[in-house]
């Protein structure tokens, strides 16, 4: 089945292939159509206060103005102590447009000093992916989208657990991305104890992230529909 990834991200792409099964989703990214039918689209206004709201808003959007089935997601960060944020604002928490490392540091240091002061124990966070697939109006199924959920429990590390604590924003770890320094696997956690996401190889990030998990679980609903080989790409 070939569809559309509802992102310009090509970190997000790469997690989603790496871990659903060959001959099942064959996935196109928004920048891949421009190239290919020098498509322009409209990016939709993500302005819902739930990660399952903005995923639906994206994926219905695309799927109409593209004519394609549109896989979307919305993902982040949720943490205890700061009841739920930066939640479906992770990605702008830190109101800083620019290149994504950029970003991405300004996030994790407002993260960091907004937690100023609170205790190990209270710094417990998780990631939450919520993915859907859509279709294009006029299709039978418009009206049914598949909704899948990943989530994986951690922490927010302290300052001083950072690499350089003169800078710890930056966190532990290079492999990963966004909040993943920062981001800090339980201590009894079956694989990786106290390992930051940043300090996962791709495989080992693939096999546990909350983007992965629904990722495998949206394939598997959509094989269990029979939907895998007989949808239409417009």
């Amino acid at each position: 089945m070939k569809a559309l990834l509802a992102t310009s991200n090509p970190h997000k792409l790469d997690e989603i292939q790496a871990v659903i099964p060959d001959g099942t989703l064959d996935l196109v990214t928004l920048d891949w159509l421009t190239r290919e039918y020098q498509d322009s689209f409209v990016e939709p206004e993500e302005n819902a206060n739930t990660f399952e709201g903005n995923a639906m808003i994206k994926a219905r959007s695309y799927a109409k103005q593209s004519g394609w089935v549109t896989v979307a997601d919305d993902s982040g960060l949720v943490v205890d102590a700061l009841y739920f944020e930066p939640g479906v604002r992770s990605a702008r928490y830190a109101g800083v447009k620019g290149p994504r490392e950029e970003v991405d540091l300004a996030n994790n240091r407002k993260l960091l000093e907004k937690l100023d002061g609170v205790p190990i124990k209270q710094r417990t966070a998780r990631f939450v992916c919520i993915m859907t697939v859509a279709w294009p109006e006029g299709h039978e199924r418009y009206e049914r989208p598949l909704w899948a959920r990943g989530e994986v429990n951690g922490r927010i590390l302290l300052p001083e657990e950072a690499d350089d604590r003169m800078h710890p924003e930056q966190g532990r770890g290079d492999q990963g991305f966004g909040y993943d320094p920062l981001f800090v696997l339980p201590a009894d956690h079956p694989d990786f104890p106290g390992t930051t996401a940043a300090e996962l190889t791709p495989d080992q990030k693939n096999a546990i992230s909350h983007r992965g998990q629904a990722a495998r679980k949206l394939v598997q609903m959509l094989t269990e529909e029979g939907l895998i080989e007989d949808v239409p790409t417009g």
